[in-house]
């Protein structure tokens, strides 16, 4: 009986954390947030999404390399992280129609790395 309740607990303790795991976040977004990338691992091939004002003008696409004289790199890969900064700077050009520019953006940078020999790793900046 003890065998069983041990079980029992096992069981609900496994179900709980698995539903309660926390997701990644993997898009990011303009400052003005009318234009959103969405990045997925689908079978370990990296794609991305492009949405403007919640339409999707780019569906997902595949990334990847394909070398002459290497094997591509193109799939098989995890996620090692994600990092993230947003940059908000004013300059002032010495020519032109205007004469401060803005330069704000978000940025999403996903470090990949391939799960198999011989583990390339590539980054990805959105």
């Amino acid at each position: 009986m003890r065998w069983a309740t041990n079980t029992l607990l096992l069981t609900v303790f496994l179900l709980v954390s698995n539903c309660c795991e926390k997701t990644v976040d993997r898009s990011v977004a303009s400052p003005d947030s009318r234009i959103r990338v969405q990045f997925t691992i689908n079978k370990g091939i990296p794609c991305y999404s492009v949405h403007y004002q919640g339409t999707t003008v780019l569906s997902d696409s595949r990334m990847g390399f394909r070398f002459k004289e290497l094997p591509p790199l193109e799939k098989n890969f995890n996620i090692i992280d994600i990092q993230r900064q947003t940059f908000n700077e004013i300059w002032t050009q010495p020519w032109g129609e205007v004469k401060d520019i803005r330069n704000h953006y978000n940025e999403m940078t996903v470090p990949l790395q391939e799960k198999h020999a011989p583990h390339r790793k590539m980054a990805v900046i959105f």
